[in-house]
C-alpha cells in the first residue's frame, strides 16, 4: 500500500500551502485533500508525473517551473475563477518582471504570442460551499519537452536569466494568498480582462464539430465568452475551445 506523499507545509495567513518534491499532478492531489483540509489552499509540486492542461492535453513537467493549484472558497458560484487567476497572474508577471504580458481567450498568458503559462479548473462543493480548483503552470527556468501545439516560452527565455525557483514559488503563493477573491466583480474583471487581452482585434479560427469557424475577434461579453464576427458575416459567442489567432496572411 503507497503511503501519501509527505508535504512542506507552510501557513499563509488563513491560507495553508502544501509543497511537494513529486506528485502526479497538483490538481489531483487537491481533490485528495480537500475534504480533509479547512477553508482555502495552495498545492505545489517541483515536478509532476501525469501533469495536463485543457481537454486533458499533456502539460510537460521539468523541474524548474511552477506547478499549482489553488483550492478556493467561494462564497458564491465561481465561474469566474479561472478568469481571476489568469488576470491576477498577468498583473503579478507584468509588475515584477517588466513584461508586456497577454491573455490569450480564454486563459493562456502569452509574450509576443508565445505561451508562458496555462491553466485548468474545475468547480465542486464541499459542504455545500462552492470550491473552485485552480490549477496553473508557469514556463520559469524551462520550456515543454519534446514536440508542442503551440509555441513556448519561458522567464528564463525572455529575461535572459535563470530565477530561483523556490523564491519565485513562495512569493507567487504568498501573491495568490493576499489577492485571489472569494467573490468575483465581474464588472472589474471584465474591464481588466480586456485591457490585457491579445485576442480582441485578432483574426481567429475556432473548429466547432468537423467545422472550422473564422473572423474577428470582437469583444469579451458580460458571460466571458468571445464575440466573433465571422467571414460569413454573422456574429456568434464562444464559451470554451481551442481559439487560434490566425496571421493575416491566414
Amino acid at each position: 500500500m503507497n503511503s501519501a506523499p509527505k508535504a512542506i507545509i507552510t501557513e499563509l495567513g488563513a491560507v495553508c500551502w502544501f509543497h511537494y518534491h513529486e506528485l502526479d499532478s497538483t490538481q489531483t492531489r487537491a481533490r485528495e485533500l480537500l475534504n480533509n483540509t479547512a477553508g482555502s489552499f495552495i498545492v505545489t509540486a517541483a515536478t509532476q508525473k501525469l501533469g495536463h492542461g485543457r481537454s486533458e492535453h499533456t502539460w510537460e513537467s521539468p523541474e524548474g517551473n511552477l506547478y499549482l493549484t489553488a483550492a478556493w472558497q467561494y462564497n458564491d458560484l465561481a465561474p469566474l475563477s479561472l478568469i481571476e487567476l489568469a488576470v491576477l497572474t498577468a498583473l503579478y508577471l507584468s509588475a515584477a518582471y517588466n513584461l508586456d504580458i497577454k491573455l490569450k481567450w480564454p486563459n493562456d498568458i502569452v509574450v509576443n504570442e508565445q505561451k508562458l503559462s496555462g491553466m485548468i479548473g474545475e468547480l465542486t462543493y464541499k459542504n455545500e460551499l462552492p470550491y473552485a480548483l485552480l490549477g496553473i503552470g508557469i514556463n520559469i527556468n524551462r520550456e515543454p519537452l519534446g514536440p508542442v501545439r503551440y509555441k513556448a516560452t519561458s522567464l528564463q527565455r525572455l529575461l535572459g536569466k535563470y530565477l530561483d525557483i523556490n523564491d519565485f514559488r513562495y512569493n507567487f503563493c504568498h501573491y495568490l494568498a493576499q489577492n485571489l477573491p472569494h467573490k468575483s466583480n465581474a464588472p472589474l474583471l471584465r474591464e481588466r480582462y480586456l485591457a490585457l487581452s491579445a485576442t480582441i482585434g485578432q483574426n481567429v479560427s475556432f473548429m466547432c464539430g468537423d467545422e472550422e469557424i473564422t473572423g474577428e475577434a470582437k469583444t469579451i461579453d458580460d458571460n466571458f465568452s468571445l464575440v466573433v464576427k465571422t467571414n460569413a458575416g454573422e456574429v456568434r459567442s464562444f464559451s470554451s475551445g481551442d481559439c487560434r489567432h490566425l496571421r493575416k496572411a491566414e
